[in-house]
């Protein structure tokens, strides 16, 4: 089953429908599912491999592949700590390359804490992105930024992140744990 069929007929991770089919007339059956939840995320920036927030984000992920946006987007570096941002304006930009990772529920509640979820101007929205080689679309989570975040711009419009300058916001701090 492809992935973007997959994360279309799945509900909360939970409780999945049988899609094995069924008569007419009958209703699909329901059944607990003792597998975690898997989601796709698409990382642009300081999440990606040989980057400062990989080990700390991304460790137990499975990666996919190199990745692009289906979409162009508007990524540039800002703030004062010369972080990677893209904010949800589609059809504006670039289209921005990055990796692809399937996490669990806990690694996306890690992200989510990494990248501000639940503060203003921090948002995880889906996106679809195409692989770098052959293959088809599929929908990803993204990390997008309120471009009230962006103060100072940094760079210009970028289509892949490159920039060595990101500040960690307290290194000796430790990141988010992990649940068992």
């Amino acid at each position: 089953m492809g992935r973007l069929r997959y994360l279309l007929e799945r509900t909360n991770g939970c409780i999945s429908t049988n899609a094995t089919g069924f008569a007419a007339g009958q209703s699909p059956s329901i059944e607990m599912s003792s597998r975690p939840l898997a989601e796709n995320v698409f990382v642009f920036g300081t999440l990606k491999r040989g980057f400062p927030l990989h080990d700390e984000g991304l460790s137990g992920a499975r990666f996919i592949g190199p990745c692009r946006t289906k979409q162009r987007y508007p990524m540039l570096i800002a703030g004062p700590r010369f972080a990677p941002m893209m904010f949800n304006e589609p059809g504006s930009g670039l289209h921005v390359s990055g990796e692809l990772y399937i996490v669990d529920e806990c690694v996306l509640a890690k992200l989510d804490s990494i990248e501000s979820i639940g503060k203003p101007g921090n948002f995880r929205i889906l996106i679809e992105i195409d692989p770098v080689a052959d293959g088809s679309s599929t929908l990803a989570h993204v990390y997008m930024k309120s471009r009230s975040l962006a103060d100072p711009i940094q760079s210009g419009l970028l289509d892949r992140y490159e920039d060595r300058r990101f500040i960690r916001e307290d290194p000796a701090k430790p990141g988010p744990r992990c649940c068992p």
